[in-house]
């Protein structure tokens, strides 16, 4: 008995052992890759409730301590810049916040950083957690070629799929990562963890008690509850592995009730349409006339895409912007420093999208708004981008440098 038992015994540990496997996903990243990628693949499990991150995994994620008291988690996406929710850091001055980077292991890193400025968004409410997304400027930049630092790519969405409804799709799988309580009212985890939940209809009863605005949160979860965030993942990543093998962020740990509660889903504080804006957020407010270049555009009286002056006629613009509208749906609001106002504005007579763009890739991504009447080149508000003259043999090169070039107003 004692040798069948043996074998009864190994025979169930490598069942055990196979079933393991089979409920795992292995996400393997590519290497040469500037954002989205760390050392190591991650693996991720199916396991109720989440599992331990390993190390060099999730690089860009940040354990961030903010007063000495409050945890919160963040992301990397430049070597002086952490994303993070505005919950986190609301009414807090810079010095009572320490970034810590390079290790699954709470509040502690390979680098740690202080912060120097704190970006809130502009129309965060911290009565609905609607635009719950905040910046952290470094004091110093981290050091990017830290095997243990990475930072994770910002979406690039068409704003015709944004228009057609929630983004990402509701039923995507995505991963959240946090050092935040293991269970409800429990005690919060000193390792990284990492969960696989789905997006879920902001129509669904789980998510209607605390969804305000579907356009710039969402809701996500799995089915029955047993899976979520809980308090101290608050501001880490909720990360979607896309088509280029990347990890890409498309949102941040925002706010729910409870924990893990089958009739509540955890809601993420923001979409694209609010990350996208990070681009430029935390930077600082242009002077009057300095771009006298830059228009707001309009689309359709619901999207805002940004437009350069090329000539009396011409506005140059990305192609996604222009995807599946007509000419009638825009207007030009040139002059002025301040969103869709002007001492000028145009309607557009014509749209020319590059022939070879590519909506899947972003190759190409150009296209010229051509206006229905000339603008007024007197105007001391208003003025033309110059457009770069480049030998063909440059143009030919896979890289060029842009020491030498001359441009032509």
């Amino acid at each position: 008995m004692t040798q069948y038992g043996q074998i009864l015994r190994y025979s169930i540990v490598v069942l055990l052992s196979i079933i393991r496997s089979s409920h795992q996903t292995v996400y393997t990243c590519t290497a040469s890759a500037s954002c989205g990628c760390s050392t190591n693949s991650a693996t991720v499990g199916r396991i109720v409730g989440g599992e331990t991150a390993s190390s060099a995994t999730w690089s860009w994620t940040v354990s961030i301590s903010i007063a000495g008291s409050s945890l919160c988690g963040g992301s990397i996406i430049s070597s002086s810049w952490i994303i993070t929710a505005a919950h986190c850091v609301n009414n807090r001055i810079p010095s009572q916040i320490t970034i810590y980077a390079g290790s699954i292991t709470r509040l502690s890193g390979t680098q740690i950083r202080s912060v120097s400025k704190i970006v809130v968004h502009s129309s965060y409410s911290s009565t609905t957690y609607v635009n719950d997304i905040a910046l952290l400027k470094l004091a110093s930049p981290l050091i990017m070629t830290d095997p243990y630092v990475s930072a994770i790519c910002l979406p690039s969405v068409s704003q015709v799929t944004l228009s057609a409804g929630e983004w990402p799709p509701v039923g995507t799988n995505v991963i959240a990562v946090g050092w935040g309580r293991l269970r409800e009212n429990g005690s919060s985890s000193s390792i990284l963890q990492q969960v696989t939940v789905q997006t879920i209809d902001y129509q669904a009863s789980t998510c209607t008690p605390t969804m305000v605005d579907w356009h710039v949160q969402f809701c996500a979860g799995v089915s029955g509850g047993g899976k979520d965030t809980c308090q101290g993942d608050s501001g880490g990543p909720l990360m979607m592995f896309s088509s280029n093998n990347q990890w890409v962020l498309v949102g941040v740990t925002s706010n729910g009730v409870g924990c893990a509660q089958a009739t509540h889903s955890a809601v993420c504080g923001c979409s694209f349409n609010t990350v996208s804006m990070i681009r430029i957020v935390g930077e600082e407010n242009a002077s009057e006339a300095s771009w006298g270049w830059a228009v707001s555009i309009s689309i359709n009286e619901t999207f805002l895409c940004g437009g350069s002056i090329l000539s009396r006629s011409q506005i140059i613009i990305a192609a996604h912007c222009v995807e599946d509208f007509t000419a009638s749906q825009f207007i030009i609001y040139v002059g002025s420093i301040l969103l869709w106002l002007s001492t000028q504005n145009r309607s557009v007579s014509q749209i020319i999208a590059h022939p070879n763009y590519d909506s899947v890739t972003y190759t190409n991504d150009i296209a010229l708004l051509r206006l229905a009447s000339l603008l007024v080149m007197n105007d001391p508000n208003v003025s033309l981008i110059c457009v770069p003259s480049i030998n063909s043999a440059i143009l030919a090169s896979s890289e060029f440098s842009t020491n030498g070039i001359t441009v032509q107003c």
